[in-house]
């Protein structure tokens, strides 16, 4: 290996212990300690003591993982941009080929949502999972499965040959004790699907319900705000209009009353202060009359906005 060479020729050279992380051929990662042994004052040998970090670095790697997509998942608030997210990181991670995220649809089946690696005759034969389906009760029985290809349900399994799948992960993903989404990885390669890669995957399930618990959150909580800005501009529009229609009959009032008393009294009686007095008594008394028979209308509104207001208490 062209790394441990050269780290092995610096220690001849130096004389100076040397470290070096290395990929050995069965994908497996070393540690390697490079120790001088010296004769006559000159390095003579180099003794090489490696150590199988693999697990190590893939635990690192996972938390490393998480955390980049828990950051990435935090600034998203479009559920597939979240699953697209989520399926990149589960691939990364599990060192798998292909795969999918199916979601919950409005008639209790499963619909792929995204999904990456797969052909185009693949993806249009597993679209969706009706609710009546073999894959559907797999789902709901909430447990990850890691199948070989003969081990998968009969309905997808002419599928799965015909795609060269070996190995396949199916990792149902449940939010309050109920089945919202599947995450389905497989491996054209694998024999097997290391303990590691499925530790991998499930803490990403995990993250998958967290992200669309907290999307669908926002979008009621966005759905409920529209409403009520609906609500309290409907009634201000009614404000409005009863406040012009007010306006509007306390005029007609007055010149009513003062035509009315214009037919009794002369101009000049009219127009005294004891008169007027009597004329703006008059057109008061129309106004409050008329203003208690439009108030009739605002209950409506405002119990619309009560009751919005005690659903979203209760809701919260």
């Amino acid at each position: 290996m062209p790394v441990c060479r050269e780290a092995w020729e610096s220690v001849l050279l130096t004389g100076d212990v040397g470290r070096v992380e290395i990929r050995s051929i069965y994908e497996e990662t070393l540690d390697c300690r490079l120790v001088p042994f010296e004769s006559d004052g000159e390095v003579s040998a180099v003794m090489i003591i490696c150590t199988d970090i693999t697990e190590r670095r893939k635990a690192d790697n996972l938390m490393i993982a998480q955390r980049n997509l828990s950051e990435r998942l935090s600034t998203v608030s479009d559920l597939t941009e979240a699953m697209e997210a989520c399926l990149e990181t589960a691939l990364d991670v599990s060192e798998l080929d292909c795969g999918g995220i199916y979601l919950l649809d409005d008639g209790g089946g499963m619909e792929l949502a995204v999904h990456r690696g797969l052909s185009r005759d693949f993806v249009q034969n597993v679209a969706r999972y009706p609710t009546d389906s073999p894959v559907m009760w797999v789902i709901r029985e909430g447990k990850p499965l890691y199948l070989q290809n003969l081990e998968t349900p009969v309905s997808v399994r002419s599928h799965i040959f015909r795609e060269g799948l070996k190995r396949t992960a199916i990792l149902p993903v449940s939010c309050d004790g109920k089945a919202v989404a599947c995450l389905n990885l497989a491996s054209r390669k694998l024999e097997q699907i290391p303990v590691s890669a499925r530790n991998s995957l499930e803490a990403i399930a995990a993250s998958i319900g967290g992200a669309i618990a907290r999307i669908a959150a926002e979008e009621q909580i966005a759905r409920e705000q529209e409403l009520l800005r609906n609500l309290f501009d409907l009634r201000e529009r009614e404000r409005k209009l009863l406040s012009h229609e007010i306006h509007d009959g306390f005029v007609q009032d007055v010149v009513g009353a003062k035509m009315l008393l214009s037919d009794i009294y002369d101009v000049s009686t009219v127009v005294s202060l004891g008169v007027v007095a009597v004329v703006l008594a008059v057109a008061i008394a129309a106004s409050l009359i008329r203003t208690k028979m439009l108030a009739r209308r605002e209950p409506t509104v405002e119990g619309a906005v009560v009751q919005v207001t005690r659903g979203k208490t209760r809701h919260e």
